[in-house]
């Protein structure tokens, strides 16, 4: 059996026995998966609704709890189980934008990083240097791919300011993760 280039239906090779049933059924599967992201594009976006703690020089993943799914239009989102995780349920390239919003203080660096399956992947945005009575915050957005079954996302972010320091809830400092679908593998 051959596949197609760009979407992968399957149809049969010249040496295959005709099962003409078998193999409409298999290219309507095939052409109904392709179309299931034309009509919604998988989307998700999450939002940060209750500050998270972090340690003084330490990298941590940002947990989207009760509340943080402004939308998730394929599943991709749980905010009791995994909440620091993205997990897309259809493959394919993805643009990853994650940021990081802190309360006022004198910081000598901060970042935002996304980790797909628990692994840094670049590029990162770290920001040094920033004494403020207002909020700070950084992103970084990049493209990814997922399998659409267990490769995940996640955004870890860091802090250094001699103190713990809750994330900031409030616009326009607010920890957010956003994963977009962008085109298939």
């Amino acid at each position: 059996m051959g596949t197609t280039a760009n979407y992968g239906l399957r149809y049969p090779d010249a040496t295959d026995a005709p099962e003409v049933w078998v193999d409409m059924e298999e290219l309507a599967d095939d052409v109904d998966a392709a179309l299931a992201t034309v009509g919604e594009k998988p989307i998700l976006r999450l939002v940060q609704q209750t500050g998270q703690a972090l340690a003084d020089g330490a990298v941590v993943a940002l947990q989207f709890g009760t509340g943080a799914t402004e939308i998730d239009s394929h599943g991709f989102h749980s905010e009791t189980v995994n909440n620091t995780r993205a997990t897309p349920t259809v493959p394919g390239w993805y643009r990853v934008t994650a940021s990081v919003g802190l309360p006022g203080a004198v910081y000598s660096r901060y970042s935002i990083q996304i980790h797909k399956n628990g692994t840094a992947v670049s590029p990162y945005s770290r920001v040094g240097g920033n004494s403020t009575a207002q909020g700070v915050g950084t992103q970084t957005s990049l493209l990814v791919q997922m399998n659409g079954s267990t490769d995940y996302v996640e955004a870890y972010a860091a802090q250094s300011s001699t103190a713990s320091r809750n994330t900031a809830t409030g616009v326009p400092f607010q920890s957010v993760l956003e994963v977009e679908w962008v085109r298939s593998l």
